[in-house]
């Protein structure tokens, strides 16, 4: 089971794909893969494909992969 983690609660380790939910609009909620990285030097230290600097406010792990039954 996934359950979202808020960012003010834990952090996901540095650089880790992670789905997060992007509250940038307060009308659209995006998800999207996103990384963790204090070092990037974006104020939120959160960054995804294409973007630099994403507003955060919950996270979790990603699924794994599926499986190849053949």
């Amino acid at each position: 089971m996934f359950v979202w983690i808020r960012v003010q609660d834990q952090l996901p380790p540095k650089e880790l794909p992670v789905l997060v939910s992007d509250i940038k609009y307060p009308h659209i909620d995006f998800i999207r893969i996103g990384f963790y990285d204090p070092s990037v030097g974006t104020p939120s230290g959160w960054r995804s494909e294409g973007y630099s600097n994403i507003s955060v406010s919950h996270w979790m792990p990603l699924p794994e992969s599926p499986k190849d039954d053949n």
